[in-house]
């Protein structure tokens, strides 16, 4: 399970949380084969990444290790919060509103609805991991991401829910537009 040590251990390494975002520019963890840019992702070099094409390299990368819950090949809201916690909080001192904003629009568009204070548990404008979880668990987060609606998120569905934050036109491609958008924007120096 990816925890704060994890990011700590992460951050000296450079950026691979919480989504294919981090991927790049990112040394690798856990036998992962190396930084990836664009190029190395588009395997048939038509200059658009399929979504089966990202799942391989994040399969290959490990990256869908960041997502494991407790139970192998589950995501859960708890490993979802964590990796998504340390993603977000550009800061580092709790996500403040701007950076839950920003995050919940990106990742959970459907979410729009709601609102900072509801998941401000202690009401001390930051949100921290906990908060960030029960956020999710208490919104059905991972529900827009179950596919097969089992009420389990498989590492499998998770590619899918991932892939649509850089597939911001929603075409089932992702261009080297979109894939550099969604570096800019997520991809902080830990």
């Amino acid at each position: 399970m990816f925890t704060r040590q994890t990011a700590s251990r992460v951050g000296t390494y450079g950026v691979l949380v919480g989504s294919a975002l981090l991927f790049v520019a990112c040394e690798p963890m856990g036998g992962a084969k190396g930084p990836t840019d664009f190029a190395t992702l588009d395997k048939d070099s038509d200059a658009q990444v399929t979504r089966s094409e990202f799942a391989q390299w994040g399969a290959e990368q490990g990256v869908l290790d960041m997502f494991q819950g407790e139970r192998e090949g589950i995501v859960d809201e708890t490993s979802l919060a964590s990796a998504l916690y340390t993603l977000w909080n550009r800061e580092g001192d709790g996500l403040t509103e701007n950076e839950w904003n920003d995050g919940l629009k990106a990742w959970f568009p459907e979410a729009s609805k709601q609102t900072f204070t509801d998941w401000d548990i202690n009401q001390d404008l930051s949100i921290d991991e906990q908060e960030l979880a029960a956020g999710f668990a208490h919104g059905n987060m991972l529900q827009d991401w179950d596919a097969n609606g089992d009420d389990e998120v498989t590492t499998d569905e998770a590619v899918t829910g991932i892939y649509q934050v850089f597939d911001t036109n929603r075409d089932d491609s992702v261009s080297r537009t979109e894939w550099t958008d969604a570096i800019g924007r997520w991809s902080w120096n830990l």
